[in-house]
């Protein structure tokens, strides 16, 4: 992607905040890390993050299948999954989490 829209030395600036944008938008998803490998195939080092869309990580069906809730339900649905996960934060907390 850094070669594809000039994001290298010379190039563009900013690309890691171009990213972070688009992955809060949900336009773009990490779909993997890929590692290097040593001349024993043993992985090392950090990942190098694989990008995707949603549409192709997840079916377009799956991606467009909340376009018809409203943002009062959805909101429902992320506090009735966020109280499954942390049972000891009230609701008022869970609020303040997903502001």
């Amino acid at each position: 992607m850094k070669d594809l829209c000039n994001y290298r030395k010379g190039g563009n600036k900013g690309f890691d905040t171009v990213i972070t944008r688009l992955q809060m938008q949900t336009y773009i998803c990490i779909a993997d890390f890929v590692y290097m490998r040593d001349k024993f195939g043993k992985t090392y080092g950090w990942g190098v993050a694989k990008y995707s869309t949603p549409e192709a990580q997840f079916g377009y069906d799956y991606t467009t299948s909340a376009y018809h809730r409203t943002p009062e339900e959805s909101r429902a649905r992320i506090l009735a999954h966020l109280k499954t996960v942390l049972p000891e934060a009230d609701t008022e907390q869970l609020s303040k989490l997903i502001k």
